[in-house]
């Protein structure tokens, strides 16, 4: 599978070690396109680099844009509000060669999401907003931030995933899939209804899940 980063920051490097720590990806190709005429990450050889202009169409073409499994975009100043704009146009011109990948976008001012969807962002992620939200999580509710940190990171401890919600399951409550993880030590913790919205935490027990449901769960190895 191919991860197509576009754009490059301080936050890549992280970011591919991150995705290639979870066993499902450790095999990833990865592909940086950056505007810069050097390797933004010279000293690793595991991941390659192509330079040109992200949103050009020809500068996707060359990258594999057609092929990627998943999509980073990057902001290239990650306070300038205008980055949104050319991430923006990164997606619009990256859909017209791929109109199935899950595109996930750095946000920099949460007052762009609309714009950001609208060009075919699938996930917006602001890191002032998330990053206020957990300081104050924290200071509320001793080790929030250390149980954030372990279900984000690859490398150690229990992750969040999602799954489609298993055909023996379908037409059941909510309640018998939550029972049937915890026995195999596993969390559930939502579902993605196919029909909205996005993420719906804690439903009702008795909620009936539907074919194309997804859940999330909490496991400590990978779910599928």
């Amino acid at each position: 599978m191919l991860l197509l980063i576009l754009g490059c920051n301080g936050k890549a490097e992280r970011a591919v070690d991150n995705f290639r720590a979870d066993r499902r990806f450790t095999e990833a190709e990865v592909i940086i396109v950056s505007d810069q005429p050097d390797h933004p990450l010279p000293h690793r050889d595991d991941i390659v680099h192509v330079y040109g202009e992200p949103s050009k169409i020809a500068v996707l073409e060359r990258a594999g844009a057609g092929r990627a499994s998943a999509v980073l975009v990057l902001a290239s100043q990650p306070r300038e509000t205008r980055c949104d704009h050319e991430s923006a146009l990164i997606v619009t011109n990256l859909r017209r060669l791929n109109a199935e990948v899950s595109v996930v976008v750095e946000m920099v001012d949460s007052d762009n999401r609309e714009h950001l969807a609208y060009a075919g962002a699938t996930t917006m992620v602001n890191e002032r907003y998330t990053i206020a939200n957990l300081l104050v999580r924290s200071v509320q509710d001793a080790g929030v931030s250390d149980l954030i940190c372990e279900l984000l990171a690859s490398e150690v401890g229990s992750e969040i995933y999602r799954a489609p919600v298993p055909a023996d399951f379908v037409g059941l409550p909510y309640s018998s899939l939550a029972r049937a993880a915890f026995a195999e030590r596993r969390t559930v913790i939502g579902i993605a209804p196919h029909d909205g919205p996005a993420v719906l935490l804690t439903p009702d027990p008795e909620r009936v899940l539907q074919e194309r449901d997804d859940y999330f769960v909490v496991s400590q190895v990978p779910v599928t």
